[in-house]
């Protein structure tokens, strides 16, 4: 049972607390935050991003346009700290559909830039 179901049900039956108070209650959600917290670190560590850099991609010219050329499209590794950047923190993932078919994608959008998810595959 969730942690948020445990909370909701203390509150529907208030005896089930010894004391129902704002310090409770904050108590309580500060459990439920450390549950959701924990239940993430353990999906982020499953999740990798691989990325095509260089002068041929479009991610780098990409990043090139954003940093009005301060980050040239050779330059791979201050791509991949302006990549960094960017997701770090709180990205958002989303699922994009097209109306009326049954296409769909993922992108994830840092401040910057959106990238558009796809599966890995190794190319030899």
């Amino acid at each position: 049972m969730t942690e948020e179901i445990k909370l909701l049900r203390k509150l529907v039956i208030t005896e089930k607390f010894e004391r129902l108070d704002g310090d409770t209650i904050n108590s309580e959600i500060d459990e439920i935050i450390a549950c959701l917290e924990r239940s993430e670190a353990r999906i982020e560590q499953n999740l990798r991003l691989a990325v095509r850099l260089g002068p041929q991609s479009s991610l780098s010219e990409a990043i090139r346009l954003v940093t009005d050329g301060e980050i040239e499209s050779n330059n791979t590794q201050a791509q991949l700290s302006f990549i960094e950047e960017d997701i770090y923190e709180r990205p958002r993932l989303l699922l994009v559909k097209v109306d009326g078919t049954t296409d769909s994608w993922l992108v994830l959008c840092g401040h910057q830039l959106t990238y558009t998810l796809a599966q890995f595959t190794h190319r030899a």
